[in-house]
């Protein structure tokens, strides 16, 4: 039995029987909570790079435990982070209807900023499957969602998402402006350089 909330979560991305799994969370009660599903969610982010197998594991057990606490939000993430699983096995028309799933769930709740993310995560399935027309209106709205919340990280994942579009469409003078924005924002947002303006502005400060 897992000790803490990382520990079960490693075993849930290791076991390879879904049964055994739904044992493990069952066993794991005192964990149940959107907590433990935003910490999934987070997980299957990680996994993705590493392995989308184990990122998938972790995706369905998040799907389980959200339809057991009842919670519309964790709901949302457990959609999401499935639409992530789709679209890594290049399946993007489920990609998409997953993704759909949690917009209606957070557009329900007024949730903005997920809102946002999720249809900053739509686009590249809605590009590879040839719908330009709604990812660039998909990519307006979580334009106006994240600069209403001056979410600068986001705002620059989505200018490279929307390089991405506009590269599919030949124009690559305005995707090549679109990378260049998003990298300079990436940069300025690191946490060195966050760390160095921090600096500057306290010596700044004491000279």
């Amino acid at each position: 039995m897992a000790e803490t909330l990382d520990q079960l979560i490693g075993e849930l991305a290791r076991e390879p029987e879904s049964r055994r799994r739904r044992q493990a969370l069952q066993t794991a009660r005192r964990w149940w909570g959107p907590e433990a599903v935003a910490r999934f969610y987070d997980e299957v982010i990680r996994l993705l790079h590493v392995d989308v197998q184990q990122a998938e594991r972790v995706a369905r057990a998040a799907s389980w435990l959200s339809s057991r606490i009842g919670d519309e939000a964790s709901r949302g993430a457990s959609f999401r982070a499935l639409g992530h699983i789709s679209y890594r096995k290049r399946k993007y028309q489920a990609s998409v209807d997953l993704y759909q799933k949690a917009l209606d769930i957070y557009q329900r709740l007024g949730n903005e900023l997920e809102t946002g993310r999720t249809l900053n995560s739509s686009l590249q399935s809605l590009i590879y499957l040839g719908r330009y027309d709604q990812a660039l209106e998909y990519a307006g709205r979580a334009r106006a969602i994240f600069e209403a919340h001056g979410d600068k990280l986001r705002l620059a994942r989505l200018d490279a998402n929307m390089g991405n579009v506009l590269y599919r469409q030949d124009r690559f003078e305005e995707a090549l402006t679109l990378y260049q924005q998003a990298s300079r924002a990436f940069l300025s947002t690191s946490p060195l350089a966050m760390k160095a303006r921090s600096s500057a502005s306290n010596f700044r400060a004491a000279s």
